[in-house]
């Protein structure tokens, strides 16, 4: 399963349930853009310290990491392929914050063409 930092955050509980039920064929992975994109780019609570990593392996996760550097894809595959869940990669995916002119849009629909372009540049 691939979901966001935000949607993480506000789900908790199911961390809690998957933690207590264990399924040995689970894993999710987050995208931490450390932001809140469904609702206006507000910033997420992983920017002000909250630990996704750290939550699951309180949950009574099987596994739980922080992917920061493409040498550890290697582990994260193999730890998929060993079917012992449930696993909880975070990846960090920080983009820039939109400029105020484009607040009321969404993060993939900017109003202002510098914005757009900044958004383009960010997202290889």
């Amino acid at each position: 399963m691939i979901t966001g930092d935000g949607e993480a955050l506000m789900g908790m509980g199911s961390l809690a349930t998957i933690g207590v039920k264990r399924p040995e064929n689970l894993a999710i992975v987050v995208l931490d853009n450390g932001h809140y994109g469904e609702t206006g780019m507000q910033a997420s609570h992983t920017t002000g310290g909250v630990d996704l990593v750290a939550v699951a392996k309180a949950c009574g996760f099987q596994d739980a990491l922080t992917l920061t550097e493409t040498n550890d894809i290697a582990h994260v595959r193999h730890l998929l392929h060993k079917g012992k869940g449930p696993l909880l990669v975070s990846a960090a995916s920080r983009m820039p914050t939109p400029r105020a002119c484009c607040r009321p849009a969404t993060a993939t629909r900017s109003s202002c063409a510098s914005c757009r372009r900044r958004m383009r540049k960010a997202i290889p």
